[in-house]
């Protein structure tokens, strides 16, 4: 229990009390003889979860005895999800909307990230462009959902794929 340091003073002059080392550099004293009471205090402890911070404090009648603020990992986690869509380009496009690309006669899958006037930009689910397309050479597959995945659609195509690469890969054979 906390005590005022005149009071440890005068224990550790009388022999009442030891100096006790710990690994945190925190002075603290240990009674060496029985007290003289064994009142106990009344400790109290909160927590007030946040978003990106939570607030833990100990607290009894005589004040707060400890008081710690935890910053948590979702701001990280929040800045990778990206909220694209609403404005419609001069394409037909919106930002994040989930496309084909037909390029040297390769086709490429992923997310519209931009377009200028006769080309439209196009980035896999990690935001890293593959390249930029003329917009004939461009089909909507899904219309942006505020959702990014790395999963792809699947459903929507019959081609192999390679996700790695964003493109439709050739196999020899029949399927």
């Amino acid at each position: 229990m906390p005590a005022k340091a005149s009071r440890v003073r005068r224990w550790l002059k009388a022999g009442k009390a030891k100096v006790v080392h710990n690994d945190l550099g925190i002075f603290q004293v240990q009674l060496v003889e029985e007290p003289s009471g064994k009142k106990t205090q009344d400790i109290l402890t909160g927590i007030d979860p946040g978003k990106l911070f939570t607030g833990v404090a100990v607290q009894s009648k005589g004040g707060t005895l400890f008081l710690a603020h935890l910053n948590l990992p979702f701001k990280t986690v929040t800045k990778l999800r990206r909220n694209y869509g609403g404005t419609i380009s001069r394409h037909g496009f919106r930002k994040g909307d989930y496309v084909k690309a037909v390029k040297a006669g390769i086709t490429y899958y992923g997310y519209v990230s931009g377009n200028t006037k006769t080309e439209v930009s196009v980035s896999n689910a990690n935001w890293k462009r593959i390249g930029r397309f003329t917009t004939s050479k461009v089909q909507l597959l899904q219309r942006n959902t505020g959702l990014i995945s790395t999963v792809g659609l699947s459903n929507l195509t019959t081609l192999n794929f390679d996700r790695l690469n964003c493109r439709e890969v050739e196999v020899s054979g029949a399927v």
